[in-house]
Formats: C-alpha cells, structure tokens, sequence
C-alpha cells in the first residue's frame, strides 16, 4: 500500500493517456516536460499550480511518482485520494449509475430483481444505440437490431456498486474520437 492508501500494482496500471486525458478535463494545461515527466499547470484559488505526470511506465518509481501525482491532485480538489484514483481509472469511459430500491439492506439486491435490472440495463442501452444507429428515436425496434448497436452493448461493463440501496455502475469506453471533443 502506498502513501495515498492505493495499491502499487494498481498505481502501475495507470496509463498517462488517462491520466491526461483526466487534467484535460479538469481544466490542466500541458506546461512542457521535465526528464521523463509532463508539466501540467492550472490555476486554483487564484494561485498558480503544477503537477508532474510520470511518463514512462518502466522506471522503477513509476508508482511512486503517480502516487505523488494522485495526493496531490486530492489535496488540492479536497477530494480522497481513492476517490481522485477510481476517477482517473475512469476517464475514458461514459460511466452510467442506475440506482434500485430493493426492500433489503443497503448493499444487497434480491437476485431476481438483479436480473430484471441487468436486463433492463442492457435493454435500455440497446434502444439507446438503435435510436443512434438508425438516426432518431423510434417507439418500436426492429427485431433484427443493426450490428453496430449489438457492437455497442457488447462493448459495456458493469463496474462495482456504489453505496446506496443498490447501485450499478455502467462503464462504456468512449470512442477516441470522442474522448478528444469533450476534453
């Protein structure tokens, strides 16, 4: 375990094009590089701030650097360091919550009503992506769905619950393309 309370192995497994992409869209500017770093700059409670972002996953103190990175990008958003973690890990992806509300304990779902809502998700995904595919919302789908919105559903994932009565997490990776316009 490292100093910010995340993993190394897991420290070692962010990418800096992620990890870019998450200043991007946070408000960073790329600022030059330092040695085997980039510069990110951004201004925060009126001061000037910089951050340096470990470029080369193979040096021996990669995580360490990253770690570095992570506490403080946390200290300055106020955020937890494993919160600041878990949000660079999703950078690249349209993340969906969808909350149900089981008559059970927080946490837990009936297995019945976890079909039923794993069904629901992909069903709800799938009219998304035919109503994109065939150019526009429609009351009733082909049977037949377009191969590119049974690409789409097959391209999600179900990431961990979140706290709350039972929530699940739908990641979908978003199109390089994508991920530049909204940065």
């Amino acid at each position: 375990m490292t100093a910010v309370g995340v993993p190394e192995r897991e420290l070692e497994r962010l990418r800096p094009r992620d990890v870019e992409r998450y200043l991007r869209q946070r408000g960073w500017r790329p600022g030059g590089r330092v040695r085997y770093s980039a510069r990110w700059e951004r201004e925060w409670g009126g001061r000037p701030r910089r951050v340096l972002l470990p470029l080369d996953r193979g040096l021996a103190d990669y995580a360490d650097r990253m770690a570095d990175l992570i506490g403080a990008l946390a200290e300055l958003e106020g955020r937890p360091p494993a919160a600041v973690h878990q949000d660079l890990t999703l950078s690249g992806l349209d993340v969906q919550y969808i909350r149900t509300m089981p008559r059970t304990p927080s946490g837990t779902i009936p297995v019945q009503a976890a079909v039923l809502a794993v069904t629901s998700a992909r069903d709800l995904l799938m009219a998304a992506a035919c109503d994109t595919v065939l150019d526009g919302p429609r009351l009733v789908h082909p049977r037949r769905k377009p191969q590119r919105a049974k690409d789409f559903v097959d391209s999600a994932r179900f990431g961990p619950s979140s706290p709350g009565s039972y929530v699940f997490q739908v990641q979908v990776p978003l199109p390089e393309e994508a991920r530049q316009e909204h940065l």
